[in-house]
């Protein structure tokens, strides 16, 4: 197994000048520094080896998260995306620390559907049991293509991985599906 080399991440900035600035950017009640919240964000469903977050925090808007990214990129803070939890091989896992952007809470709102060109606009907290729910109630001619995972998983993470769709055999993973 590959040892994770530790770093002191708040060499350039102290740690409550970080939190200082995230209450800036989230608001005091969308930041957290608490062990009892930092926790499960430590872990995934594999028997990855846990490290803890310095902070989470639930964004609303892009805005934010342009701001947020500035921000860790010039301190070299890393930025860890957060969906639902139910992530395998520790890719949540923040083994440097950093901030846990949990997008599940407040972005996981579905955008736009285009029935005519069969694509959909996500925030990345939104779910597949969201989206087949939406698709059914709103759009019930568009073909819906499970992940071969969880409805709790998140669409925009499983894309972005090449999770398989069962149209998987005929047409590839689904983020050849996507732009």
């Amino acid at each position: 197994m590959t040892a994770i080399k530790q770093r002191n991440i708040f060499e350039k900035i102290s740690k409550n000048d970080v939190q200082s600035k995230l209450v800036e950017i989230f608001g005091a009640e969308f930041v957290s520094d608490k062990k009892v919240d930092l926790y499960p964000y430590s872990q995934d469903m594999t028997e990855n080896k846990p490290h803890m977050p310095d902070f989470v925090v639930i964004p609303e808007n892009k805005e934010q998260l342009i701001e947020l990214v500035n921000f860790c990129n010039e301190y070299s803070i890393p930025i860890v995306p957060y969906t639902t939890g139910n992530n395998v091989g520790g890719l949540t896992i923040p083994d440097y620390g950093g901030v846990i952007v949990d997008f599940g809470k407040k972005m996981n709102k579905i955008l736009h559907i285009d029935d005519n060109m069969m694509y959909a606009l996500l925030e990345p907290g939104v779910t597949f049991g969201q989206l087949k729910k939406y698709l059914e109630e709103n759009y019930p001619s568009l073909r819906y293509s499970f992940p071969n995972a969880p409805p709790y998983s998140g669409v925009v993470g499983n894309v972005l991985l090449s999770g398989m769709t069962n149209l998987g055999a005929k047409i590839g993973s689904m983020a050849d599906s996507i732009n």
